[in-house]
């Protein structure tokens, strides 16, 4: 158990880091190499401990699988990478329904038209064309816009996902 006591303390620090550079550097965009640096780093860094502390060598009898505890800690730390990921991305992207919550969490309550006026199809719009054409999902041809082949795929899997959820609406 201290193995995975010593993954968390070495994940939150990066993230930690992470919080500090993207406040200090709010610069557009993700940061996300400055996060994997700082995780791969970490990672070193956790691996290094359990070297030094003689992790590496000794037998455990608390293995899971066959993994020992400083194993399965390595795979704990790099499955929490993507959900800090997850969490992270989803402060960076403004949906519908967050700007709803962080109106009426600011204004207290207010009616539907109040609502509906702080919304236009453009600012939800344009930036979502923008964000696919950086990321080559679509290209515009003569003022029309196709899927590339990645859009292609990417939009086959909006599909399955959504029928294998027997959901028909996202954003």
């Amino acid at each position: 158990m201290f193995d995975i006591f010593v993954m968390l303390f070495f994940f939150l620090v990066s993230v930690f880091i992470h919080l500090v550079i993207c406040r200090k550097w709010s610069k557009g965009g993700l940061l996300l190499k400055h996060f994997f640096s700082i995780a791969l780093l970490n990672l070193i860094l956790l691996w290094a401990f359990f070297w030094m502390t003689g992790h590496y060598g000794r037998f455990d009898q608390s293995s899971v699988l066959g993994v020992r505890l400083y194993g399965t800690a390595t795979l704990i730390y790099l499955l929490l990478i993507p959900t800090y990921l997850v969490f992270y991305f989803s402060t960076q992207q403004m949906s519908p329904s967050k700007k709803l919550l962080l109106l009426l969490s600011r204004n207290g309550s207010m009616s539907r038209e109040e609502l509906l006026g702080h919304f236009s199809d453009e600012e939800f719009i344009l930036p979502r064309i923008k964000e696919l054409a950086g990321i080559r999902c679509i290209v515009e041809h003569g003022g029309w816009y196709v899927l590339t082949p990645t859009g292609i795929q990417m939009a086959k899997v909006y599909v399955l996902y959504q029928a294998v959820l027997g959901r028909n609406k996202g954003g």
